[in-house]
C-alpha cells in the first residue's frame, strides 16, 4: 500500500494539474476502481439476488468497534475539500484522517453528488452555457464546445475529483466509501420502465442544463468508452451505510425500507430514487425510524438495544443554510452547505451531537 505521504502527493498532483485527465490513466484508474466497488467483501456489502455487490453496506459487526466514522457532505467537484479533509486532524486522537485511513482505524463514508459546482460556479455555467448552446443548438463546430474554456474548467474539477475517489477507493476499500447521488447520472439518462436499466437517474439541470453538458462534453473530448466508464463506476456505488451508531445515505429515506430492499436496491427504481432524490418535507414522519428497525435488526434480535436508540440518520442533498437541519423529531439530520467544508464525525458508542461532532475542515487562514 502506498504511504501516507504518497498518497497526499498524488492528490496534490491531481489538483494541481491544469490539463483535463490523460484517456488512457483515466480509463485504466476508473475501471480498477469500479472492480474494487464490485468485489467488495460480503461481510460489510451483502450480495444481491442476482450475485452482485449490494445496495447497503453494514458495519455493525464487532470487527468495526471502537471505529469511528466520518461523514462527508455532497462533494459537487471540490477536490481540495477531500485533501481538507485527510488533512484534518480528528479531534482527541492527534492524528490526521489520512493516517488513521491507512491505520484502518477510521471510516469515510460520503453521501455522493460528485459532479456539478453549483452556486459558486454559477458565472462559469452561464459561459460554458453558450458554447454549448452555439454547438448543440446553433450548429457550430463541435471545439466551440469542447474547447470552450468554462466547460474544460469545470469538467477538470469534476474529473480531478473522480480521479482522488478512485485512488481512494484503491487503496482504502473497507474504510474508505461514496455512496450514489442524485448527480451520479453521467449519461443524464431517465428511468423509464421496461426500457432500460437506468434505475433511479433522472435527467438534471440547475443553473442550466448540466446534465446533457457534461454528458456531452465527456462523449466530444474523450469518447463513448470514457462515458461507459464512469457510468459502471456510477451504477457500481451503493446507495446506504449503516454503522453502530447512525445510519448514512444521499437523501432523507421516501419511504420505509427493509433490509432486503436497500441490499437489492440497485435494481429498483423505487429504491435508488427514495435514497437518492427526496425533497425536503416530501416524506411522512416515521421513514427514518421504519428503516432504521429495519437495518439494526438481525434475525429475530436486535443488534443490541441501544444502536436504534441512539442513532442519528445523516444525509445531505439539499443544501442547508447553516451547519445541519434536523427533521423527523431530530433522528435526521442534513449536513450539506455547500459554501463550507463540514464533516460529521460520528464516534463509537457516543450518540452523534451536531452541535459539537460536526468540524469545519477548511485550514485556518493566518
Amino acid at each position: 500500500m502506498l504511504s501516507t505521504s504518497e498518497i497526499r502527493n498524488q492528490i496534490k498532483n491531481i489538483l494541481d494539474n491544469h490539463n483535463l485527465p490523460k484517456y488512457d490513466i483515466f480509463v485504466s484508474s476508473c475501471n480498477e476502481a469500479t472492480s474494487v466497488l464490485e468485489t467488495e467483501d460480503s461481510s460489510y456489502r451483502a450480495l444481491d439476488a442476482v450475485g452482485g455487490a449490494g445496495g447497503l453496506l453494514d458495519f455493525t459487526s464487532p470487527k468495526y468497534n471502537g471505529i469511528p466514522v466520518v461523514v462527508m457532505p455532497d462533494l459537487h467537484a471540490r477536490g481540495y475539500f477531500v485533501l481538507d479533509l485527510l488533512d484534518f486532524i480528528v479531534p482527541d486522537c492527534g492524528k490526521s484522517v489520512l493516517q488513521l485511513l491507512c491505520e484502518k482505524r477510521l471510516i469515510v463514508c460520503c453521501v455522493g453528488d460528485i459532479f456539478h459546482a453549483e452556486a459558486r460556479a454559477r458565472d462559469r455555467w452561464k459561459l460554458a452555457y453558450e458554447d454549448f448552446c452555439a454547438y448543440y443548438y446553433d450548429g457550430e463546430d463541435s471545439s466551440r464546445f469542447s474547447e470552450s474554456r468554462a466547460m474544460q474548467d469545470e469538467m477538470r474539477e469534476n474529473l480531478s475529483l473522480l480521479e482522488i475517489l478512485f485512488l481512494l477507493k484503491k487503496s482504502f476499500p473497507e474504510h474508505f466509501h461514496v455512496l450514489k447521488g442524485n448527480h451520479e447520472n453521467i449519461k443524464n439518462a431517465t428511468y423509464e420502465p421496461g426500457e432500460n436499466l437506468d434505475f433511479g437517474n433522472r435527467g438534471f439541470r440547475k443553473f442550466c442544463e448540466e446534465g446533457i453538458m457534461c454528458s456531452e462534453f465527456v462523449r466530444i473530448f474523450y469518447d463513448e468508452v470514457v462515458l461507459h466508464c464512469i457510468s459502471g463506476f456510477e451504477m457500481s456505488l451503493p446507495l446506504c451505510a449503516v454503522f453502530k451508531n447512525c445510519v448514512v445515505s444521499h437523501a432523507e429515506p421516501s419511504r420505509v425500507f427493509t433490509r432486503e430492499e436497500i441490499v437489492n436496491g440497485r435494481a429498483s427504481d423505487d429504491v435508488v430514487f427514495g435514497l437518492t432524490w427526496t425533497a425536503n418535507d416530501a416524506v411522512s414522519a416515521n421513514t427514518v425510524d421504519g428503516t432504521m428497525k429495519n437495518l439494526y435488526k438481525c434475525g429475530l434480535f436486535s443488534v443490541l438495544s441501544n444502536p436504534l436508540k441512539n442513532s442519528v440518520w445523516i444525509a445531505g442533498h439539499r443544501p442547508v443554510p447553516d451547519v445541519y437541519l434536523t427533521r423527523q423529531n431530530g433522528r435526521f439530520i442534513q449536513i450539506h452547505n455547500p459554501e463550507m467544508e463540514y464533516v460529521s464525525l460520528v464516534r463509537f458508542g457516543k450518540k452523534f451531537n451536531p452541535d459539537s461532532d460536526i468540524y469545519d475542515v477548511c485550514p485556518k487562514k493566518v
